[in-house]
């Protein structure tokens, strides 16, 4: 919940004029990276007002601050966060900033699938503090990238394997679904290798037992 407060004071700081992009990539390995990027136009109070609060946040040991990067870029400061989780059910179990972004999510696991289900609000307790609402972003965008065959999803707009949802002043709340397919773990090439030198040394000896006995046989 402090982390949580912490990352409202940071939004209030950057209501005006900015906007938000959080991915979420679905590794084939399945691991899960997370990465939020927040653009505000460039000013010293909004440069200064985001590396303080990330730093009482790392102070407080809410977040690790190497997770964070602020830049100034053309006209903007830059806020970006990176975590990576070893599975989606750790990014569902520890990840701080998906609570900022969706209201829930449901997750179905199957033998060979997984399903999401989330409902999110561009205006919701979310994105509030005090009982003010603070929804001055232009746009919010929620992007998936999957890097594993995508069953069904509603998305509203798809580039290669990037599935993108888009929040703005007129469209404030929507579902988000997205089933995508599982993939076994890929035997690792040193498996792969060292097999094949089992196999050899084995047909191998074979060839060799198999000639000794034709030659004993013919004495």
């Amino acid at each position: 919940m402090k982390f949580k407060k912490i990352i409202l004071i940071l939004i209030i700081f950057l209501i005006t004029g900015c906007n938000a992009n959080y991915t979420l990539t679905l590794k084939e390995d399945a691991k899960v990276h997370e990465n939020v990027v927040i653009k505000v136009p460039d000013s010293d109070e909004a440069y200064k007002d985001a590396n303080r609060v990330i730093n009482k946040a790392s102070n407080n040991k809410l977040v690790s601050k190497k997770d964070f990067d602020v830049v100034r870029e053309d006209a903007f400061v830059r806020i970006e966060y990176n975590k990576d989780y070893d599975n989606i059910e750790e990014y569902l179990l520890k990840s701080f900033m998906y609570k900022q972004v969706f209201d829930e999510i449901d997750y179905t696991k199957k033998t060979s699938s997984i399903a999401l289900d989330a409902d999110s609000s561009f205006v919701s307790n979310n994105f509030s503090l005090n009982s003010d609402n603070i929804y001055d972003f232009d746009y919010l965008k929620i992007n998936v990238i999957s890097n594993m065959p995508v069953l069904a999803d509603n998305a509203d707009k798809v580039t290669n394997n990037r599935y993108s949802w888009i929040y703005n002043k007129q469209e404030k709340n929507k579902n988000i679904s997205f089933k995508y397919r599982t993939i076994p773990t890929i035997i690792s090439i040193r498996s792969i290798i060292t097999l094949s030198l089992i196999i050899f040394v084995i047909v191998f000896i074979s060839i060799i037992a198999k000639k000794t006995i034709n030659k004993s046989n013919r004495i």
